[in-house]
């Protein structure tokens, strides 16, 4: 989710037991039988269970623009990763619904250190978008 030069970072929770606790990423998930293996309405339907953000039909109907994508490791298995992004409406409230924190973040306030393994590259093309749309 991007806005005004900035985009929507989560906080893991700072659980030992979690991979990458305490630090920043960009609000997702894995795509689930009922997803119907298409990866747009995971996508929607991670953003509104993390986020509570509810993005226009049109979005809906015609897919997210991909951001990213990649394969890595999880649990010892190699996992493509897919990445989406979408503007925010500046109306709606993003809700924090998993993680210790969420917010929109601009890129000097995120540090190689504070983010996520895997995740700076992510941010980087992230923020490159929404400095380009700001710019309009």
């Amino acid at each position: 989710m991007i806005k005004e030069n900035m985009v929507v970072a989560q906080t893991r929770d700072n659980d030992p037991k979690i991979k990458n606790p305490g630090k920043i990423c960009i609000p997702g998930g894995v795509a689930e039988w009922h997803d119907f293996n298409n990866l747009n309405v995971a996508a929607l339907r991670e953003l509104w269970e993390e986020t509570r953000y509810l993005l226009p039909l049109s979005v809906v109907l015609f897919g997210l623009p991909l951001l990213h994508t990649d394969e890595i490791e999880v649990n010892g298995s190699s996992v493509k990763r897919c990445i989406f992004w979408a503007e925010h409406d500046g109306k709606q409230q993003i809700q924090c619904k998993e993680g210790a924190g969420m917010g929109f973040l601009s890129r000097t306030q995120i540090t190689k250190e504070s983010v996520a393994p895997n995740f700076g590259i992510i941010f980087d093309k992230a923020f490159d978008i929404a400095e380009s749309l700001g710019s309009r």
